[in-house]
């Protein structure tokens, strides 16, 4: 019988134009910390049909195939917001110089490779992983609001892999 799949669960990302392994990506250095509003995997296709006159559909192709994670982040810093943003440049400021990220213009060095991983928990304990390599290309805001934590919504659009590949999906057994 399939499991009803509830909760939300963590978020680790790391720039790297490849996968690491599980015990270089899943450490605390990499975690994000909390996220908002749980998290959504989203799969889409387009397709070319080979169509006759008679208006049978002969064949069918996959021509286009599209992968997006999105989540809220809720704990961030500048390490963290640099790894969102597809092109910025950071800095860890060192003794009493603050730490800064410059945003696009000159500061702009391409657009680099994110690897993402989200962790759900399932009720009976097991682990439920996506895996993507991305960008983040829905951009960002930073509201201060009064009452109101600062999330920054993000959304992860996969790269292929080497393979073809778009995005993992892995459940402990």
């Amino acid at each position: 019988m399939a499991d009803y799949i509830l909760g939300s669960g963590d978020l680790y990302l790391v720039v790297a134009d490849a996968i690491p392994e599980d015990e270089t990506f899943e450490t605390a250095g990499n975690k994000i910390g909390h996220i908002s509003g749980g998290a959504t995997l989203s799969y889409g296709s387009e397709t070319y049909e080979v169509v006759d006159d008679y208006n049978q559909v002969l064949g069918r192709s996959i021509t286009k195939e599209e992968v997006t994670f999105k989540t809220g982040i809720l704990t961030w810093d500048l390490a963290v917001l640099n790894k969102v943003i597809a092109s910025s440049t950071y800095t860890a400021g060192t003794g009493e110089a603050p730490d800064t990220i410059k945003i696009g213009g000159q500061s702009s060095s391409g657009i680099q490779k994110v690897c993402v991983r989200f962790i759900h928990t399932t009720a009976d304990s097991k682990k439920l992983k996506v895996t993507l390599i991305g960008n983040n290309e829905a951009g960002f805001e930073l509201n201060f609001m009064k009452d109101k934590e600062s999330i920054i919504d993000a959304e992860f659009k996969a790269l292929s892999q080497a393979d073809g590949t778009l995005v993992e999906i892995t459940l402990e057994k």
